[in-house]
């Protein structure tokens, strides 16, 4: 059945993850209604992904106030629009970002929030508790687009770290030499230039404002900081290596 009617909770869309999220919410005790192909119904809270956005800005105008709850994990630039779009018919909007697995459905999602209403995450806490490990085991970090850049960024710093590691697992201590250290630190410049352009990219949507900054802010003004003075410490350090290689094969 397509169509949830009055159904508390909807489940829009065709991702997996939105079938790993109905077995939480059963096993929470939380009843919603999968929906596989619009419409979308009259549901006031609905969870779901781009498809399911999109099937939700078709359909007629609700009869009052809505809440969508965003798990899609689409680039933070997508998720800000969407929000100020809902912002034109009456919906409440909140992003959910985290690494979406079916253990999930029993152990629960380790989850960033982000929402341009503070008073919509009160909304829904009920439901970020009943997807979270335990209650308020769930991260708000700013604005809508925030939880998906912070997430963004966590999987950058990871894939980063273990892409440094595999080429060394691979070299004997006779192998390993200082031309090694010299071309990974020449490599640093192009691996980290991303993370500086999602930084600035980011605090271009998600401005600097009165009163400490959420945490999707500060990392961004951290990395915009530091990237900078780390490339500039690896290329000397490579400069410094590559002197001191080069000092060490010369006759005496």
């Amino acid at each position: 059945m397509n169509t949830p009617g009055a159904t508390l909770i909807a489940i829009p869309g065709q991702s997996e993850r939105l079938d790993w999220v109905r077995e939480r919410l059963d096993h929470q005790g939380l009843a919603a209604m999968r929906v596989t192909a619009p419409p979308v119904g009259d549901a006031t809270l609905l969870i779901g992904d781009a498809t399911g956005w999109n099937w939700l800005c078709a359909a007629p105008p609700a009869p009052g106030p809505r809440c969508f709850v965003d798990v899609s994990g689409d680039w933070f630039g997508q998720i800000a629009a969407r929000a100020a779009q809902a912002a034109t018919f009456r919906c409440t909007y909140l992003e959910l970002a985290g690494p979406w697995h079916p253990c999930g459905a029993t152990l629960g999602f380790g989850l960033a929030v982000g929402s341009d209403d503070p008073a919509a995450i009160d909304t829904c806490r009920p439901l970020l508790d009943a997807l979270a490990p335990t209650a308020g085991l769930f991260a708000v970090v700013g604005r809508a687009g925030a939880a998906s850049f912070s997430y963004g960024i966590a999987e950058a710093v990871r894939h980063l770290w273990l892409s440094q590691l595999a080429p060394w697992s691979a070299l004997s201590p006779e192998t390993l030499d200082i031309t090694h250290w010299v071309d990974r630190l020449r490599q640093h410049d192009t691996q980290l230039e991303p993370l500086l352009t999602a930084a600035q990219c980011w605090r271009r949507l998600s401005p600097p404002d009165e009163g400490p900054p959420p945490f999707a802010d500060a990392l961004a003004d951290w990395l915009i900081a530091c990237l900078p003075l780390a490339s500039e410490m690896d290329r000397r350090l490579a400069v410094w290596l590559q002197q001191a290689a080069d000092s060490s094969t010369q006759p005496a």
